[in-house]
């Protein structure tokens, strides 16, 4: 679910087409956003006072699931470019989102497995230090 949001600037059914389209060119690349809330703020800051370039500022948040937090603000002289990095740095910060999970769940499997290779102690072991092993060890090698 999309909300778009237009702050000092006229609504336009084109922009907004624009900008649900380039949504859905994201949640085509990351299916879970599809059940998030999203909430996009498209705002044109000019001064009256100080004579200068409008500059437009393109706000996306994540509300809720499992990308729940990440914000994005890109700002540039037009609307498409300032649309355009934002996808872009979005396309970035949640492939980075998605690798600290992956790493994160490898350290977890790696602990795991270290804490299971640990040798319990007072379990009786097979190893150099028994006087029974070199034994068998001479009786297989012995044998054709």
């Amino acid at each position: 679910m999309s909300q778009i949001v237009f702050r000092n600037l006229a609504p336009s059914d084109l922009t907004r087409a624009f900008v649900e389209e380039r949504l859905s060119q994201l949640t085509a690349k990351f299916p879970d956003l599809r059940r998030n809330h999203l909430r996009v703020t498209l705002r044109m800051e000019n001064s009256p006072v100080q004579a200068g370039p409008d500059l437009f500022t393109i706000t996306l948040a994540v509300g809720s699931g499992r990308y729940r937090g990440v914000r994005l603000q890109k700002s540039a002289l037009h609307f498409y470019q300032a649309l355009s990095e934002l996808m872009e740095a979005m396309l970035e910060r949640l492939n980075r989102w998605g690798d600290r999970e992956r790493v994160r769940f490898r350290q977890q499997e790696r602990r795991f497995l270290r804490l299971s290779a640990v040798p319990i102690l007072g379990a009786p072991s097979e190893g150099p230090e028994d006087d029974d092993y070199y034994e068998e060890e001479d009786e297989r090698r012995a044998m054709p």
